[in-house]
């Protein structure tokens, strides 16, 4: 074993050829660096440990002064890294054991994860391919809170896939920010939904389906529905018009399955306002309404008979003729007479005039 100071002032204790470090020696660098290992023609070559100042150390594989092989590298923050080097930098397969418990394991490349591998976080655990460090591609994410999802990632962020959510509802469809975002399918224990989500809300157009059989289709707005929109009812009943959380306001026009109809206003999904509804029970009224009711000024035809029948204009009170009006009766077509008066209830409490036609 010989000693030497070489030329950049570095202490050299080991083998040597031709005053050159060459096999086995040890190197101590003027920043107190050392190194203890295998030379070749005065580089690093073959098996040996750095060591640093700070803590930091390799030990594995050199070739021509570079980390190049297999090798263990310890950092000063406490990570390890366990595979193989290229030409100074981890490349091929290799694990990295951060201090905090987390780990990936996989191929690398220029220092970064890339390649097939596997990345375990506090909080999940992805498998799949991953490029500049990042998950990029097809992947699966588990989180330890019970979610798994399954698709396409890029730089990290959920792009497009299937994401099923810890209660067992899962999401088929595009994301952004790793949200529900464009076009997807939401499937849930008591409804689905099909349409536009917009940064994890239901938004945009879109239809739901209750297990019911209720389907709700139009304009969404922060998970609701709201605007122009269609409601078809368990009993086939059905409703176009305008809708503000899952119920008719505004205008509208519903086709019940008995084959009754109403077209008029709304009101958190009752009618209310003015509006025109045909029963098939042979009558129609046209007029005002309350709170699902006839309430106020409004006109009833009631067909008696496939050749009679009676108009009735006046005031109405919770369906009921109710107030100042005149019924008129018809029959084969033509006027027969009017009566006006009070009504109560329904009844006629207080006759005012009749009038032959």
């Amino acid at each position: 074993m010989e000693k030497i100071i070489l030329e950049d002032g570095c202490k050299y204790t080991g083998a040597l050829k031709n005053k050159v470090p060459e096999g086995y020696g040890i190197l101590e660098y003027k920043d107190k660096s050392n190194y203890k290992g295998h030379f070749k023609s005065g580089q690093r070559q073959g098996n040996g440990t750095l060591s640093l100042p700070n803590g930091e150390s390799y030990s594995g594989s050199w070739d021509q002064d570079l980390k190049h092989g297999y090798g263990v590298e310890r950092l000063v923050c406490g990570s390890v890294y366990k595979g193989q080097f290229f030409k100074g930098t981890k490349q091929g397969r290799g694990c990295i054991y951060w201090a905090n418990g987390e780990e990936y394991s996989g191929e690398w490349h220029n220092n970064l994860p890339q390649g097939k591998g596997k990345l375990k976080r506090s909080q999940y655990l992805c498998k799949g391919n991953f490029f500049a460090g990042k998950p990029q591609g097809v992947c699966e994410i588990h989180w330890k809170k019970g979610a798994v999802f399954k698709g396409e990632l890029s730089q990290g962020k959920l792009v497009k896939g299937i994401y099923t959510y810890r209660g067992g509802s899962w999401y088929k469809g595009t994301f952004e920010e790793d949200l529900p975002e464009g076009q997807g399918e939401l499937f849930t224990s008591k409804w689905t939904y099909k349409g536009s989500f917009k940064m994890g809300k239901r938004e945009g157009q879109g239809v739901m389906t209750l297990n019911s059989g209720v389907t709700y289709e139009g304009s969404w707005q922060n998970n609701s529905l709201k605007g122009q929109a269609k409601i078809v009812y368990s009993d086939q009943s059905y409703y176009e018009g305008e809708v503000d959380n899952f119920k008719p306001v505004g205008q509208g026009t519903m086709w019940y399955s008995n084959g009754d109809f109403y077209e008029g206003n709304w009101d958190q999904g009752k009618k209310h306002g003015k509006g025109s509804f045909m029963s098939l029970e042979g009558w129609k009224y046209y007029g005002e309404w309350e709170n699902d009711e006839k309430q106020g000024f409004g006109h009833f035809l009631l067909n008696k008979t496939p050749e009679e029948f009676e108009v009735y204009e006046g005031e109405w009170k919770h369906n009921a003729k109710d107030g100042f009006g005149k019924v008129t009766y018809y029959e084969k077509g033509k006027k027969l007479y009017s009566v006006s008066g009070e009504w109560q209830n329904g009844d006629l409490v207080k006759q005012d005039k009749i009038f032959d036609i």
